[in-house]
């Protein structure tokens, strides 16, 4: 089912150093590591642990934590609290870290919507592989990524820097251009991968921090191998100071250019009010209507001969020997954008835990599941690749019954059925009031079957569901 990874050299590397040589001293070291991964300077998360309760979290750090009659957790959040003076993301605080006296992360999105980083967040089962992958499209695209094993060592966070701050946006599609990639080499990546990325979103929320990242290279998860940065093989490097300081920070300018090159379209609002959701066409031009360049995504002559579709309450895709490009191309048929995400990423309230895209199918280990509305879409892409499609039909069939239709169609009613019937499948879409529930019955009194009745809630069972 998947496809070994071309490690493509991008000729002439984008971006520069962040310093051209390795840091000696401990000022030069912090210096680095402020430049590289301080997103939010006037605030940062730090971790706390309760050992009665065998719990711990991050909090910001704050000059006021637990002053009496001063701090008020856990009953007023330290968002909303009055008496807030949250410490600054300064070279006390990062050294702090790095000699092990604290734990620290940082807020990945600034108060003007933008950041100096993104990371991917990358754990369970196959990590290794998915975060090579993820390295692998960057590089060949000319961007230099940073991998870092996590604090539990059973995961890895992607880096990919910046030379100054750039808007979060920009940053989000980069990264999700990449993972759209990655999806033609692992095809079994899940698409919650596309809700890892540090920050998790275009804007801030109104009234929050954002959602804040761990920092690395803490001493004791350094110590135990973790926490730290790895070489192409996932091994620790010896020197991760002289690594970071030629580690390459993307420009805005490069960063635009990336994103021109890789996006046949620039995202434009379809109304004249701009009120379209430019985030939300943009991702879907991304994963959705495969607009990454078409001649990197061509399948012509990847399959060869007959190729068997079961048809039943779903379409049954086999993936023994299937290319991961193809893959990838029937998981997008059944893959959308979820409007609530970008509705509450619009009005700039917390995102989590809904999830950027959704997929209607199932990918199971030795085949994949897809509606069968995607029939058609699934049709064509087997045909372009060179397959000669056999769909087995196992729907079942129903005893037949006696019907008779006593209704009036009205002429928009009529119009509307004639359409449906000449269609197998299909999805009828009428505001309210249409009499979609009659025209809905009227296709299935030729057909003289016993229909399966979906509604969505008790109250229209009642209504229409018994007078069915």
């Amino acid at each position: 089912m998947q496809s070994s990874i071309k490690e493509e050299i991008a000729p002439q590397p984008r971006g520069s150093s962040a310093l051209p040589a390795a840091p000696v001293t401990t000022t030069e070291k912090i210096e680095l590591f402020l430049k590289l991964f301080r997103c939010r300077e006037d605030v940062y998360p730090k971790l706390w642990q309760n050992k009665l309760k065998g719990t711990k979290g991050y909090s910001p750090a704050c000059a006021n934590e637990w002053v009496r009659n001063v701090c008020e957790k856990p009953k007023v959040k330290c968002s909303d609290c009055q008496s807030q003076a949250f410490l600054k993301l300064d070279a006390a605080a990062v050294e702090a870290h790095l000699r092990g006296t604290a734990t620290i992360g940082t807020y990945a999105i600034r108060e003007d919507d933008s950041c100096v980083f993104l990371a991917c967040d990358f754990d369970g089962d196959g990590w290794q592989d998915d975060v090579k992958a993820y390295r692998n499209v960057g590089r060949s695209m000319g961007v230099d990524v940073a991998l870092e094993r996590s604090r539990s060592g059973y995961g890895a966070h992607a880096w990919i820097f910046f030379q100054s701050p750039i808007p979060a946006r920009l940053a989000r599609q980069l990264g999700t251009v990449i993972l759209a990639e990655c999806s033609e080499y692992r095809p079994d990546m899940s698409l919650e991968s596309f809700d890892r990325f540090f920050p998790n979103q275009d804007y801030l929320p109104k009234g929050g921090l954002g959602n804040l990242i761990a920092l690395p290279l803490q001493k004791q998860p350094r110590k135990q191998g973790k926490s730290s940065f790895l070489d192409e093989d996932l091994n620790i490097i010896s020197d991760q100071w002289g690594y970071l300081a030629h580690v390459r920070r993307l420009s805005l300018e490069e960063l635009r250019s990336l994103l021109g090159a890789y996006l046949l379209a620039k995202p434009q609002a379809k109304t004249e009010d701009g009120f379209d959701d430019i985030s939300r066409i943009a991702d879907e031009n991304i994963l959705i209507e495969s607009s990454i360049d078409s001649k990197k995504d061509t399948i012509t002559g990847l399959l060869n001969g007959p190729f068997e579709l079961r048809l039943n309450s779903q379409i049954h895709v086999p993936l023994e020997g299937l290319p991961g490009k193809i893959v990838n191309r029937l998981r997008r048929t059944a893959s959308f954008t979820n409007p609530e995400f970008y509705r509450r990423q619009r009005m700039r309230m917390q995102t989590y835990p809904e999830p950027r895209f959704i997929f209607s199918g199932e990918m199971r280990p030795d085949e994949m599941l897809l509606p069968r509305g995607t029939l058609e879409s699934v049709t064509k892409i087997m045909v372009e690749a060179g397959a000669q499609v056999v769909v087995r039909d196992e729907r079942l069939s129903r005893k037949r019954i006696k019907t008779t239709f006593k209704g009036k169609l009205t002429t928009g009613q009529a119009k509307a059925v004639n359409i449906v019937k000449s269609y197998d499948c299909g999805v009828l879409v009428a505001p309210p009031g249409a009499g979609k529930t009659v025209m809905g019955c009227v296709p299935l009194f030729p057909r003289g079957r016993s229909p399966p009745l979906s509604l969505s809630t008790d109250s229209l069972f009642w209504s229409n569901g018994r007078s069915v």
